[in-house]
């Protein structure tokens, strides 16, 4: 019974080892089919690793955008540049205020949203009755404004304004021409006093740009709705314009539009669309700050170092595990 045993496991070994001999022969016999067999194996099982070792990854992601000018300074709105919550600013106030001077920005503008596109709203003066219609206020804190050199040079001498007995208030001179006013003259908006301080650079303001190329003018919301590259059902709600491409964006322009400060606003529906972050010291890490900022943010972040403009911004990306891990196993 062992020899029976013996000779089967014999016979089973002499007969692998034929049909390997025979697959080798055959292989020597056709090099060809050979060549092309296993040049598909190695492609097949390349391609399955290749796209096993894909995984899909949420972080925070860096765009080069080019040489900056100006101030190392962080830069927030959201795509729409509609209202930031104000507990995000607070936030970012509590959280960064050692290191970061933190300022807002905000306008009295048409927001499609909540008000509709009727965004004129009139400059009256009591002195001489003369009115003018306006698309847009905005306002600056002047803190900001003695820090920023660009926007100093728009608003001259708007850090030295006096706030009392009504908010200053700064216009382009073809309005004050149209209105007929003198340094001092009280003018009504929206049902609130401003006295008239001075006049806007209307050719700076027009040629101010932000980091990433938008104004400091708000968005015209009617004129992007003329203009045919935006529908209607994209500004139906935040949602959907939140997804509107801000190169279809057309801005108020600065002859349609005043200036006065930050607080002056709060009775105005004011709508809070921007945060600027300068550091109060060299040793800042201004990526750090960008990549935490982005990580909690619905929006771009956009830093201007001594490197140049990058764009922060929180997404999905596709990732591969590594060329190591595809080579050795293959």
């Amino acid at each position: 019974g062992m020899s029976s045993s013996v000779h089967g496991a014999q016979s089973d070994s002499s007969t692998a080892l034929a049909s390997v001999m025979i697959g080798i022969a055959g292989m020597r016999n056709r090099p060809l089919k050979t060549i092309l067999t296993s040049v598909t194996v190695v492609l097949l099982t390349f391609t399955i690793l290749v796209f096993a070792s894909f995984t899909s990854k949420e972080g925070v992601q860096k765009n080069y955008e080019g040489k900056g000018t100006g101030l190392d300074h962080l830069e927030i709105h959201r795509f729409s540049f509609l209202d930031i919550p104000g507990p995000i600013f607070e936030s970012i106030d509590t959280l960064y205020n050692k290191d970061w001077q933190v300022f807002r920005r905000g306008g009295a503008f048409a927001n499609p949203v909540t008000k509709g596109l009727q965004n004129s709203h009139v400059l009256f003066s009591e002195k001489n009755g003369q009115s003018v219609s306006i698309k847009a206020m905005i306002g600056l804190q002047q803190a900001e404004v003695s820090l920023n050199q660009d926007l100093a040079a728009i608003v001259p001498g708007f850090t030295d304004l006096p706030l009392e007995p009504f908010p200053p208030l700064l216009l382009p001179e073809a309005i004050v021409s149209n209105m007929a006013l003198a340094l001092g003259d009280e003018v009504i908006y929206a049902g609130h006093r401003f006295i008239f301080r001075g006049t806007v650079q209307t050719s700076l303001l027009q040629s101010y740009a932000n980091l990433d190329g938008s104004k400091l003018t708000p968005p015209d919301f009617a004129a992007i709705l003329d203009d045919g590259n935006v529908q209607q059902n994209d500004l139906a709600d935040e949602s959907s314009m939140e997804s509107v491409d801000i190169s279809n964006f057309i801005w108020v322009s600065p002859q349609d539009m005043a200036i006065t400060t930050y607080d002056a606003l709060k009775k105005l529906n004011r709508i809070d669309n921007f945060i600027a972050l300068y550091p109060r010291h060299d040793d800042v890490d201004i990526e750090t700050t960008s990549r935490e900022i982005a990580a909690v943010f619905n929006g771009p972040i956009y830093a201007k170092d001594a490197l140049g403009v990058n764009q922060y911004y929180f997404t999905t990306v596709i990732q591969g595990s590594g060329f190591s891990e595809v080579i050795v196993p293959l």
